[in-house]
């Protein structure tokens, strides 16, 4: 799992009005940014007024490994990122920008443009077992 800390100063907490009812992207993709939004495309993240929280998911599923908030920041942040991402998707939707090929990674993307970084650490982690599977009885 990875924890996600603050370097530096970490990033300015997000100036605007606070938070309106509207919390979901446009259906235009480069219409403006909802605030407690975010916008990601291959190699790209950008959110405004978001909550950590919700950048911590980001970066678990983009990382598809769990990430722990250890930054004790609980303001709301505008997030602007880019980064090399490590496989190029080729599905990539008409018009979306092509991510850079030697831009910097995910992780120094992050420590340099937001003032975050993921430390690689141990921790719990829920699982599912699964014990056992039957076909339903017939009723």
């Amino acid at each position: 799992m990875y924890a996600l800390i603050v370097v530096k100063n970490g990033p300015p907490p997000s100036v605007d009005e606070p938070p309106s009812a509207e919390t979901e992207p446009p259906a235009d993709p480069n219409g403006p940014m909802p605030r407690g939004a975010m916008r990601i495309t291959a190699g790209s993240a950008f959110g405004k007024a978001i909550p950590i929280p919700l950048l911590v998911r980001f970066l678990g599923q983009t990382l598809g490994r769990p990430v722990i908030d250890k930054t004790g920041l609980t303001g709301r942040y505008d997030i602007n990122v880019r980064w090399t991402p490590e496989s190029i998707p080729f599905d990539l939707a008409p018009g979306a920008p092509v991510p850079e090929v030697d831009g910097p990674s995910l992780f120094t993307a992050l420590q340099e443009q937001v003032g975050l970084r993921l430390e690689s650490t141990t921790g719990p982690v829920q699982q599912l077992a699964v014990e056992g599977v039957e076909r339903p009885s017939e009723n």
